[in-house]
């Protein structure tokens, strides 16, 4: 399954980048659906799920 779609839409776009990058280097941040590979830490990690899948649909 594809990972990034931070707001549900069914599209990985610059929304979900800007989701992220809004809130890059914070922790705790659970359910918010930034946290891409659910450890807590929106970081590089997650950033690189969102970019590898970048203009791909989730349909």
């Amino acid at each position: 399954m594809k990972g990034g779609d931070t707001n549900g839409d069914h599209y990985i776009n610059a929304t979900d980048l800007s989701s992220v990058l809004a809130v890059f280097g914070s922790s705790g941040v659970i359910g918010s659906g930034v946290d891409i590979n659910g450890d807590t830490y929106i970081n590089a990690n997650d950033l690189s799920i969102v970019l590898s899948n970048f203009g791909q649909s989730l349909l």
